[in-house]
């Protein structure tokens, strides 16, 4: 019976009431059939984006842009002899939404470098046309058996 501390009394230790017709809906699923009146709806986006962090791209030395030519020619004239020589390039891509960006790595064989491009064409997976190309201008290291002895 209702009274005056509890209006509630009457009712609070009847069972829960469940469906006898309908499954159990998750508590996910629940949640969900309110996600429609959120009030900040986007903003999760918004902060995920801020928060997402982006390297800065180093400017090498001259001592090291003169390696990395060095590196360079001596694959370019490897090339020039018929091979293509397996090497790893670490490079910087510019993110497009916020200053900054990201060091990629990419391993494969050299088809070709292009001077005017200024770029390294590697080949593509079926080993006989042009894959991808890389900007030798956003290139900071080189490795590969042919070019790891000039490091030390």
């Amino acid at each position: 019976m209702p009274n005056e501390n509890n209006p509630y009394a009457d009712i609070i230790h009847l069972p829960h009431h469940k469906a006898s017709t309908r499954p159990h809906m998750s508590m996910y699923d629940r949640a969900a059939q309110f996600s429609p009146f959120a009030a900040l709806s986007g903003f999760d986006g918004v902060i995920a984006e801020t928060g997402r962090l982006t390297d800065r791209k180093v400017e090498l030395s001259e001592s090291e842009k003169i390696l990395l030519d060095q590196k360079l020619t001596l694959i370019d004239d490897v090339i020039q002899d018929g091979h293509h020589p397996k090497i790893t390039v670490v490079f910087f891509v510019a993110d497009l939404l916020k200053d900054g960006g990201e060091y990629q790595e990419y391993t494969g064989l050299v088809r070709k470098i292009e001077p005017l491009e200024r770029t390294i064409v590697f080949l593509a997976d079926n080993g006989r046309s042009a894959g991808k190309k890389v900007p030798i201008d956003d290139v900071t290291e080189i490795h590969g058996e042919l070019v790891d002895y000039m490091d030390e």
